[in-house]
């Protein structure tokens, strides 16, 4: 893993997987060696004689706590989807409720 300046952040870390079907997820420990402005880490996975099967590089955005978190566009898409989803379920609760008041002063007129 290196900052944005290319200067390592930790130790290079190497690890043999064991393959776990009941546990398929992986950590691998490493040691941060000093402050780590937009990490970069590169992962390559070899097989047993050194050939590389896969490699990935996983960046940061400036300004993002987790190379995960959700960008803005996508968070606002999801509020307006939940929304809209929440607007239905009331206004199904409501005509629900209004039927059901008709039906009730249909057969009980006073």
């Amino acid at each position: 893993m290196v900052n944005e300046k290319g200067k390592e952040c930790i130790t290079p870390v190497s690890q043999a997987l064991v393959q776990d079907l009941k546990n398929p997820k992986v950590e691998i420990p490493a040691t941060i060696t000093k402050d780590c402005v937009n990490p970069k880490a590169s992962i390559t996975l070899l097989d047993d004689k050194g050939n590389v099967l896969d490699q990935k590089d996983f960046l940061t955005k400036p300004g993002s706590n987790s190379a995960q978190a959700p960008t803005p566009a996508k968070s606002s898409g999801l509020i307006i989807i939940f929304t809209i989803i929440g607007l239905l379920i009331v206004a199904g609760v409501a005509y629900y409720f209004i039927s059901l008041k008709k039906k009730q002063n249909e057969t009980n007129p006073q």
